[in-house]
């Protein structure tokens, strides 16, 4: 599995490969971005959409958890391009509560195992 730094510098790459060194468009950060959330072993970025406008990104949608809003702001700021990220990401506690509870529900069959 690569890490993100690694997911981070393909994505990158690949960006530079399409556009050979003149600056992205709107569409190709909001590609790179969408990218490298959707690859992010850090994340579930599932429901986060991005918009991009004259550089300027914004993440929408909801996670489960405050640490996975932040690394989406972080990890959307490392893009080439990008010159501001709006954070509009809504962290669902519910969801967040439920998955800690089945965490806490869960117990080995065996224990032997």
């Amino acid at each position: 599995m690569k890490t993100d730094e690694q997911l981070q510098s393909v994505v990158q790459a690949e960006i530079q490969v399409h556009i050979g060194g003149a600056s992205p468009t709107d569409a190709e950060i909001a590609d790179a971005v969408a990218t490298l959330l959707e690859w992010s072993a850090e994340l579930n970025a599932k429901s986060i959409h991005t918009r991009v406008e004259n550089g300027r990104v914004t993440l929408e949608g909801s996670v489960a958890r405050h640490s996975d809003a932040q690394a989406a702001v972080r990890l959307a700021s490392t893009i080439r391009g990008v010159a501001s990220v709006a954070n509009r990401i809504l962290v669902d506690e519910a969801a967040s509560a439920e998955a800690v509870a089945t965490q806490d529900a869960w117990t080995p069959l065996d224990e032997e195992c």
